[in-house]
């Protein structure tokens, strides 16, 4: 069955490091899918800088964001299944985090 997977996302620094946090907290958090699903990121900046979210194995890539833009939604459809990394390709941040 196709679900949709509902995640929130929101930016912000953990032990000096720019992170990913979900809902609860917790710091760049695994994202769960089965291959046919969607996923939808709403994501957000916690601490107001400018970033993005980018799976580059899957070529998905969302708009960027700030605290003034608030949060942006990404969607796609899980095409592949295997663990997948994602970044911010804002230039600096995935080194410090």
């Amino acid at each position: 069955s196709q679900a949709v997977q509902k995640i929130v996302l929101k930016t912000g620094m953990s032990g000096g490091k720019m992170v990913f946090m979900d809902a609860k907290g917790n710091v760049n958090p695994v994202l769960k899918g089965k291959v046919g699903d969607t996923l939808e990121i709403t994501i957000s900046s916690g601490e107001g800088a400018e970033h993005d979210i980018v799976f580059p194995e899957l070529g998905v890539q969302s708009k960027k964001f700030d605290g003034k833009t608030g949060a942006t939604t990404l969607t796609f459809k899980l095409t592949q299944g295997g663990r997948f990394t994602y970044i911010c390709s804002i230039p600096g941040h995935r080194q410090i985090g």
